[in-house]
Order: structure tokens, then C-alpha cells, then sequence
């Protein structure tokens, strides 16, 4: 594996069944500090790993008190600071999809009121043709729904497009469980 500008040979892989733990590399920490550019004396992160997990949090806090400044976290602790960033990532995404829906609802019902407004004169054909109020509200009904179904189906598309056109300029990796 290539990172920066030095080749490692992978010597086994780390599996966590967890799609945001499983992509780190790990190096020893002469060849991290080299890496980055770190000298001996700096350290800021700890990730303690134990078999028991009372000792791992023993052990966090004996760092902690050891090194002011340094942050030790186990394995539990680790966790459950990624679950409340994914947390806080779900709310946000959720009110921005939230305000993207309300925009798009808002849309939608402009486009189907200028429709409406614009083909008076049709709707009254089919009126004197014989239809009721209630199939040319059906209609409508239809064709906003058409609409909307066919711009979601639309947008998800380009969104996927964008994503992946992103990835290959930008090299991210893409997680899928």
C-alpha cells in the first residue's frame, strides 16, 4: 500500500465489522511520526485496546493522568465518541433533507398551481365534455404526483453522478456495508 509518498507491505488486515473503524491504517509509531513529520517527545492520542475492558479504562485514565494533555480512549470509549458524531451527523443531515423536501414540496405546488391556472380553458372542455370536478382534480393529483416521482427519481441520479465524479476526482473511498 502507497501512502504519501513511501510503499508499506500489509501484513495483515484489522477487522472490526465496523465500516468507519475498518479503514484505518495501522503503523508503528517510528514510521507514523515519520509519516507526518512528528518528533519523539509529541504525542496527543492514545486508543488503548485490553482484553478486559475495566482495564482498558484503567489504563486510559493512568495515561491521562501520566501525560496532561494527552487524550487515552479504550476501545468502549472510542465507540461511543463515534456514535454521538454519527449521532449529530444524522440530525443535521436530517433537517437538511428535511428543508430540501420542504423547498421541493414548495416547488411542486408552484409548478401545479401555474399548470392549473394556465389551462382553464382545458379543464373546461373536459368539464363540457362530461367530466366532473372530481376527475379534473384527479388529474391534477396525477400529474403532481408524476412530476414529483420523476424529479426524485431525476435527482437521485444526478446525486449519485455527482457522488461518484467527486470520488474519482477527490480518490475518497466510497463505504458500503
Amino acid at each position: 500500500i502507497k501512502l504519501g509518498s513511501e510503499s508499506y507491505r500489509v501484513v495483515g488486515v484489522y477487522d472490526t465489522g465496523t465500516d468507519l473503524m475498518d479503514i484505518y491504517v495501522i503503523l508503528s509509531i517510528d514510521e507514523a511520526r515519520k509519516m507526518l513529520d512528528i518528533t519523539e517527545d509529541k504525542v496527543n492520542n492514545f486508543y488503548v485496546e485490553s482484553d478486559d475492558s475495566t482495564d482498558a479504562n484503567a489504563i486510559s485514565a493512568r495515561i491521562e493522568a501520566i501525560y496532561p494533555g494527552v487524550q487515552a480512549m479504550s476501545s468502549a470509549d472510542y465507540a461511543k465518541y463515534t456514535e454521538d458524531i454519527m449521532a449529530q451527523m444524522d440530525a443535521f443531515f436530517l433537517v437538511v433533507s428535511g428543508i430540501a423536501l420542504t423547498i421541493g414540496g414548495i416547488g411542486i405546488l408552484n409548478t401545479m398551481s401555474m399548470s392549473v391556472a394556465e389551462r382553464k380553458r382545458e379543464f373546461g372542455v373536459l368539464r363540457a365534455i362530461g367530466w366532473t370536478s372530481d376527475d379534473v382534480l384527479y388529474l391534477v393529483a396525477e400529474e403532481s404526483l408524476l412530476f414529483g416521482v420523476a424529479g426524485g427519481i431525476l435527482g437521485v441520479i444526478i446525486s449519485m453522478l455527482v457522488i461518484v465524479i467527486t470520488d474519482s476526482i477527490i480518490g475518497f473511498r466510497i463505504i458500503t456495508t
